[in-house]
């Protein structure tokens, strides 16, 4: 059989007859009793010349008995049904109908195109198993539930939206018999097929192709559903899924209002205004501007309709509108935008308004009054759906707070879940006392700190801020120069002088810090003077036109080389930062442990590793020395990553990393909602992490960190030889340079005394992939 314009295996031979309809008819004619309908009579007579039509014509020969065809299929529909309804005959399982109902006619007739049907929810092996169910229900009279919905689209004038309709089949005039090559269908077959349904291979062995005979005709009658299938698809988006683009629903929503050059958008609404939607759906009236307020964009009675009823503001003729409303912001926007009609809709939401549904037509007229109907029917279900959207936003955003802004570090979350139950789970039991929440303790954690550092950051940034306030300072003492010799008035005289001051001041060897008083003396006496001499058209304002023209406006200061360190800086953070994260979810893999990072001139971390931290595994030594000779690989890495980063700046770092043995507690302080660690034995962790970055080499001037190499800072002589044993693995790796090693001694810092440090040189010529 045909299906879709290609031939396809069908289990039976598909064959035009009449006969059922020509022995329902004469026996209608005998229960007329006399009272023959002559025309019938005459049918029936030329019809029984004609055998074909009782024993089945194939499509092929349908053109030789068109006419005595087409008169007994207009027995089928009666004059006075057939301009209404949708009906047509058709061949046995073949969707092409050869005769239509008038009303059926008008619609093809709509489009161009030659009709065919494309049924909608039917593939080629769904379309046989459907032809098998129908012998095993017509002719076996085994159950099958067949009456399942066939849905097709039919062809519309170009440039309109097809419609959609229900097709209803009528078989009381068709025949199905077996031919000579069919298989009897048993019990057991009948239940194994029920067991293995959707096996097509199965099917096609019980029903061979073509194996079977199919006669008669169809009878199918098309219902227009396309405005129930319109709101249940509108339904069906808004429900299934969050909603991204109102665009989305828009072409269910034409076919619903029956619009074909509908617009739809949303508006939210912030302390008296209209704002663009949070959620990114689209409006149509704000375009460029980030709101409006209610007063300025809608008259007193739009306002009393729109904001306090609650109830939608219609706009049938936009120009009209615009003519005669006090609008004068939005009416005139909506007209800008070349619209005929226009509607504004609050959208609620369990008493609760959530903005503001915008739908527009190019025509006028095309949205009305009349409309609100069918828009009332969607309301409920937008507002759940933008209600939906407007908590998962907030969900979203919390947790992109935790995850960014907090720290509450994954790996610790079950801990602080469980601390959340027990507040939860006391607090609702009336019978006990409210639960106040404490410091989370994670006790005999293992710290691995680690930093890189870019050499002398606070020196070149100083030196970065100086050059640019000198030039800024020669610019200003160069205008005022010409300002006092213009007017020599003694506050222009004394301004100059200040001037000459700062200048001397940023010329020394020395940084003080002066930059807060400069930057007071420019913006509050130098740049008002400045602003009254830059009216006037003369060299002077030139000149200051010319000064400004070289200030940053955000910093309304010149930014010329700090904006180039910061750019530097920001890159060189960026990178490294970026690495050290996705390195540490590796790690993570390894063994839980707690991780956070910070952003200085550099980059700097922490780690803590123990039993308390993971809820699932148990921490062992081996799982101490693994992150530890991670730590020390990834630092290696970090700096070859260094040394492909190119920025205007030629800057360089120095890596670190602090060896801490002794076990620590750290605890989240609730009060300030923080990690640190717990004690006072334990702070003195702290206070070698914050002091030994600057410390030097004990007996010189020499910093204990450098530019190529990593150092390793320790107090137990035990982490030393732990830390051979990894620079030589390393070495062998070519991470490190051979034979570079040297062990140090620190100097003594405040409070902190013996510590040790192996420094070693990294190999940026080894290779290694990072």
């Amino acid at each position: 059989m045909y299906y879709k314009e290609k031939l396809i295996p069908f289990p039976a031979v598909t064959k035009i007859s009449f006969s059922k309809l020509i022995d329902y008819l004469t026996e209608q004619e005998k229960k007329a009793g006399g009272k023959e309908d002559k025309k019938l009579s005459l049918l029936l007579e030329d019809s029984k010349r004609h055998p074909a039509l009782l024993e089945g014509i194939n499509i092929d020969d349908f053109d030789k008995n068109l006419d005595i065809i087409q008169g007994l299929c207009s027995t089928l529909f009666p004059g006075a049904l057939s301009q209404n309804e949708i009906k047509g005959v058709i061949t046995p399982f073949n969707f092409s109908p050869f005769y239509v109902s008038e009303r059926f006619k008008k619609i093809l007739g709509q489009s161009n195109e030659a009709f065919q049907f494309d049924l909608n929810n039917f593939n080629e092996d769904q379309m046989y198993i459907y032809g098998c169910c129908s012998i095993l229900s017509f002719y076996y009279s085994y159950p099958f539930a067949l009456s399942l919905p066939i849905y097709t689209d039919l062809p519309q004038e170009a440039g309109v939206v097809s419609r959609k309709y229900r097709i209803m089949m009528n078989g009381d005039l068709l025949e199905i018999e077996p031919s000579a090559t069919a298989i009897d269908i048993t019990k057991e077959d009948y239940q194994e097929l029920l067991s293995d349904f959707g096996n097509i291979s199965l099917w096609k062995k019980k029903f061979p192709p073509n194996s079977w005979i199919m006669k008669g005709i169809g009878l199918i009658t098309l219902f227009d559903v396309t405005q129930t299938n319109a709101i249940s698809e509108i339904s069906s988006k808004l429900l299934i899924k969050p909603l991204k683009n109102l665009n989305e629903i828009l072409d269910e929503l034409k076919v619903f209002l029956e619009i074909d050059d509908m617009s739809i958008g949303f508006l939210e609404h912030d302390k008296n205004a209209f704002v663009k939607d949070s959620n990114g759906l689209g409006n149509l009236t704000l375009t460029e501007r980030k709101g409006l307020s209610y007063k300025e964009s809608l008259c007193a009675g739009s306002f009393q309709r729109l904001i306090v009823q609650r109830q939608p503001i219609i706009i049938t003729d936009v120009q009209a509108w615009n003519k005669t409303s006090a609008c004068s912001i939005f009416s005139s926007t909506v007209e800008e935008l070349d619209y005929g009609s226009y509607m504004l809709i609050p959208i609620i939401h369990n008493g609760v308004s959530l903005g503001y549904l915008e739908l527009a037509s190019r025509t006028s007229y095309a949205l009305n009054g009349a409309m609100m109907v069918k828009i009332n029917l969607l309301l409920p279900t937008l507002g759940m759906a933008l209600s939906r959207n407007y908590n998962e936003l907030q969900n979203r955003k919390e947790a992109v707070i935790q995850q960014k802004f907090t720290s509450i570090h994954p790996s610790v979350k079950w801990r602080f879940e469980e601390e959340a139950i027990k507040f939860i789970k006391q607090n609702d039991d009336s019978e006990s006392e409210d639960y106040d929440l404490t410091d989370i303790v994670f006790p005999n954690v293992f710290a691995l700190y680690g930093q890189m550092d870019i050499k002398s950051s606070t020196h070149r940034r100083n030196d970065t801020i100086k050059s640019d306030l000198l030039e800024q300072i020669l610019m200003v003492e160069e205008i005022l120069t010409q300002i006092w010799k213009k007017a020599e008035t003694p506050i222009y005289e004394e301004l100059l002088f200040r001037a000459s001051q700062f200048k001397v001041e940023l010329k020394e060897e020395g940084f003080s810090d002066f930059e807060q008083n400069i930057n007071y003396f420019i913006h509050h006496h130098i740049h008002p003077l400045f602003d009254k001499f830059k009216l006037e058209k003369t060299e002077i304002s030139k000149q200051i036109k010319a000064y400004e023209s070289n200030l940053d406006p955000l910093h309304g200061a010149i930014y010329k080389r700090r904006k180039l360190y910061d750019k530097a800086v920001f890159k060189i953070n960026k990178v490294l930062s970026g690495y050290i994260d996705k390195k540490q979810l590796q790690a993570q893999e390894m063994f839980p442990h707690y991780f956070e990072r910070y952003k200085t001139d550099g980059v700097e971390y922490n780690m803590y590793i123990g039993d308390s931290i993971s809820q699932e595994k148990n921490f062992s030594e081996i799982d101490h020395h693994n992150l530890q000779l991670w730590q020390l690989m990834t630092n290696c890495e970090m700096e070859l990553i260094f040394k492909t980063i190119t920025t205007d700046l030629d800057l360089e770092i120095a890596s670190l990393i602090l060896v801490y043995s002794t076990p620590l507690a750290v605890q989240f302080r609730i009060d300030e909602k923080r990690f640190d660690v717990a004690g006072a034995y334990n702070a003195r962790y702290e206070i070698i992490k914050k002091r030994i970055d600057k410390a030097h080499i004990k007996g010189t001037k020499e910093r204990i960190t450098c530019p190529g190499k990593i150092c390793i800072i320790y107090a137990n002589p035990e982490d030393a030889k732990v830390y051979q044993r990894y620079i030589s693995f390393l070495e062998n790796k070519n991470y490190l340079i051979k034979n570079s090693t040297e062990m140090l001694e620190v100097e003594d810092l405040p409070g902190i005394t013996g510590l040790k440090a192996l420094r070693v040189g990294v190999n940026y010529e080894g290779g290694i992939t990072t």
